[in-house]
């Protein structure tokens, strides 16, 4: 469905429909991977929540008694899946639906870890009015994250408290 604008002194433009953007994703989501990490050392001393055994005890209970006092835990996330994009010229935004794993791995001294904790956020909806692109780095401009569904794949200590994991997410 080829579209110009006439009023629009670009000499190329480019017109694409949702349906084009969600092939795209999910054919790149078949072949690569949308993976990254938080560290326990990427959180600031100053932050009121620490990636640690001890500073998530209080949004997982039993964590620190099970592994230990202050040991460093990195969070895992894997996009799993990606659809439902949207563009809306009334509010100039964008959005789309995503399932995120998300993996605790507490670090252990002797250089080994173990996944204490395996969710998945499904139906995660993420409304963005931009993205600016850094090198090979895209960033949102996020305005609004819901979430739908929390699903506790497993757990290491025990039985997860969903209420204290929703106080997390926010």
């Amino acid at each position: 469905m080829p579209k110009h604008d006439d009023k629009n002194t670009d000499q190329f433009q480019f017109y694409f429909t949702n349906y084009l953007l969600e092939s795209l994703f999910y054919s790149y989501l078949e072949v690569d991977q949308v993976h990254f990490w938080t560290k326990s050392s990427d959180v600031p001393d100053t932050s009121p929540i620490q990636l640690t055994t001890s500073g998530l005890n209080m949004f997982f209970p039993g964590m620190e008694a099970y592994y230990g006092p202050n040991l460093p835990v990195d969070i895992e996330y894997k996009l799993e899946d990606l659809e439902n994009f949207k563009c809306r010229g009334a509010d100039s935004s964008m959005s789309f639906d995503g399932d995120l794993g998300v993996k605790f791995w507490v670090n252990f001294p002797n250089k080994t870890s173990d996944m204490a904790v395996d969710i998945m956020l499904e139906q995660l909806l993420v409304n963005f009015t931009g993205l600016v692109i850094n090198g090979n780095q895209v960033d949102l401009i996020v305005r609004e994250v819901t979430l739908n569904k929390i699903e506790i794949t497993s757990s290491t200590f025990g039985d997860v408290n969903l209420s204290l994991l929703t106080k997390l997410l926010n």
